[in-house]
């Protein structure tokens, strides 16, 4: 009982030494085409001129994004204002309608 345990486990162990070997030769294939692509990459001409149009595109339309956003949120901030200005208006006149009536009932 006790070999046949034993057995298993070295069986278990050369498969994992097997597998270990075959993902460190895929690793090593991977990380070999990877240098080859960073190579090609590196020693190509970037072209500058599109990159830096691309990019100022990129910044504009941010840009008229966050105008209009601040836009929306001006406009937003407006109404609340006029709404509570209004409801304000509404408390100041119940009060003195409700002051107005205590005083008189009083007297």
């Amino acid at each position: 009982m006790a070999e046949d345990f034993i057995g298993s486990v070295k069986e278990i162990e050369q498969e994992a030494e097997v597998l270990m070997e075959q993902a460190r030769s895929e690793a090593r294939a991977i990380l070999e085409e990877a240098r080859k692509q960073a190579g090609d990459i590196l020693s190509r001409s970037l072209p500058l001129d599109e990159v830096k149009r691309e990019q100022e595109k990129i910044v504009q339309t941010a840009r008229t994004q966050a105008e209009t956003m601040i836009e929306n949120a001006r406009q937003q901030a407006e109404a609340h204002r006029k709404t509570a200005g209004t409801r304000l208006d509404e408390v100041v006149s119940l009060m003195l309608t409700h002051l107005k009536g205590n005083n008189s009932s009083s007297a």
